[in-house]
């Protein structure tokens, strides 16, 4: 269906029935009441993460990092940060993913005139990280949806470095 005016637009979403929503999976900003009859939706908050995700994307990697960002997205425990450090001069638009932070390996948001290599773009995203915890993904990982929960689980149970080959 279609409209040609506001009017009409508005009174075919009259007609149309709202859907449930997943209240685990719906941003704050989402139409609709909020779920159990609380007074607001819930709002996950990322001030004090447990784990700072830090991606450096070398010169050839900047279309990959799509699929790492959503791994993220997809984790089933939240308490975790995304720094994206840029080692190229092919940033990925921040707009998409507003929830991460983007910088270069020169240590702003200014572009590097050159690649400074995966360890300096690692240092620089060590430098703005907020959690105790780090975890490091290259452009071209992917996370499983549980991966955070588990070694966070892990990293409680034995302390010590959580590693992981897959």
């Amino acid at each position: 269906l279609e409209a040609d005016s506001g009017r009409v637009g508005t009174d075919l979403l009259a007609q149309k029935p709202k859907p449930t929503l997943n209240p685990q999976l719906v941003p704050f900003g989402a139409q609709g009441p909020a779920p159990h009859a609380s007074p607001a939706w819930e709002v996950r908050h990322h001030q004090e993460p447990a784990v700072s995700v830090i991606i450096p994307v070398g010169p050839e990697h900047s279309e990959l990092l799509v699929d790492a960002l959503d791994s993220l997205i997809a984790q089933t425990c939240p308490s975790w940060e995304a720094i994206v450090v840029f080692d190229n001069s092919k940033p990925l638009p921040s707009h998409i993913y507003p929830w991460a932070r983007f910088m270069y390996s020169s240590g702003g948001i200014i572009p590097p005139y050159e690649p400074k290599g995966a360890g300096a773009a690692r240092n620089v995203g060590i430098h703005a990280a907020r959690a105790p915890l780090l975890l490091f993904l290259d452009a071209d990982d992917v996370l499983r949806p549980q991966a955070i929960e588990k070694m966070l689980a892990e990293y409680a149970a034995h302390g010590g470095y959580i590693y992981c080959d897959l």
